[in-house]
């Protein structure tokens, strides 16, 4: 897209009717289904040009094929392509009622006559959207950046999470996953280590960091063993001490601890997983001078019911 040009969103919705409706453009920020019950916000197109992304409010449920940020279960984020229809529904005391089912029908570039002319036209937005996101509750927003300069959404997450399988507590799975990230120098741990345990409201989650070298864990990423007796989404932070950021020349801010990694976690079950948070390249070259760390890994797990859990975890490289 270039500086004279605006991103038009298309969305065709049903309604109570049995009918279909089709709004062209899509302001940003439109509220759906409608004023009365705005279950999502549509927060503009994602960089790159090829998805729409709307801000999932409590209550709404969806089903279909797009990628829900942290996950399915506690969707907050929902990313949508062209022609593939997503059915919204809501919670109710009496059970999940459909509402409507939607689609992005089209995404398209309008030219302006000026830069002014394509910047106003992208800093447009929707009052009602912008007074629903004020007060909304989602940890996912702040992952999510609109930028009116560009005309799109960013994805500021720079920390990839990924989880393996189940190791049932077996404790020569765990001294061979041990083996193998890495750990040359530092005895494996005996299969009664500690690890730290949160619980809320029934949901019970444990983190367990896991035995690594130093350069191992910038390559792998940072090891973490993730215990839960639901099946969970949510966030994951990894952050170093303000001396730490410094002597790796990580710009820090006023804070006396530096996040160096934000990222969304999925995959999480009843059971045990192997959780891997991958730190970008870009962090990894800084630190890897340093030759050793120590770093905090912050993760908040969420449930279907909203039930969440919080726990940090410090470990030294």
């Amino acid at each position: 897209m270039t500086d004279t040009q605006s991103y038009d969103v298309t969305l065709a919705i049903t309604n109570s009717q049995g009918g279909l409706n089709t709004i062209a453009p899509l302001e940003r920020l439109s509220v759906l289904p409608g004023g009365q019950q705005p279950l999502l916000v549509e927060l503009g197109v994602l960089k790159g040009g090829h998805r729409v992304l709307f801000a999932v409010q409590p209550g709404a449920v969806l089903n279909g094929p797009g990628n829900c940020t942290p996950g399915r279960i506690d969707c907050e984020i929902l990313s949508l392509p062209v022609d593939q229809t997503e059915g919204l529904s809501v919670r109710t005391s009496s059970g999940v009622n459909q509402v409507a089912l939607f689609a992005v029908t089209g995404i398209s570039t309008t030219d302006h006559g000026s830069v002014a002319a394509a910047d106003q036209a992208r800093s447009q937005e929707s009052a009602a959207g912008r007074a629903v996101l004020d007060d909304s509750p989602l940890r996912a927003l702040s992952l999510f950046r609109y930028d009116p300069s560009l005309g799109v959404v960013l994805d500021l997450r720079n920390l990839t999470v990924g989880t393996a399988a189940d190791l049932g507590g077996n404790p020569q799975a765990l001294s061979r996953v041990a083996r193998a990230l890495g750990s040359r120098s530092l005895p494996i741990p005996p299969p009664t280590m500690t690890p730290n345990v949160g619980t809320s409201s029934g949901l019970t989650v444990s983190l367990q960091l896991m035995p690594q070298a130093f350069g191992f864990m910038l390559t792998r990423g940072v090891a973490v063993r993730v215990s839960s007796n639901e099946a969970a989404n949510g966030f994951a932070t990894i952050a170093i001490s303000r001396r730490t950021a410094k002597r790796a020349g990580i710009k820090t801010g006023d804070k006396a601890v530096v996040a160096i990694g934000t990222g969304t976690v999925s995959g999480v079950k009843d059971g045990t997983v192997m959780m891997h948070l991958h730190l970008s390249r870009a962090v990894a070259k800084q630190l890897r001078p340093l030759g050793y760390v120590t770093l905090t890994v912050h993760v908040t797990l969420l449930d279907s019911a909203g039930k969440h859990v919080s726990l940090d975890v410090t470990g030294s490289y």
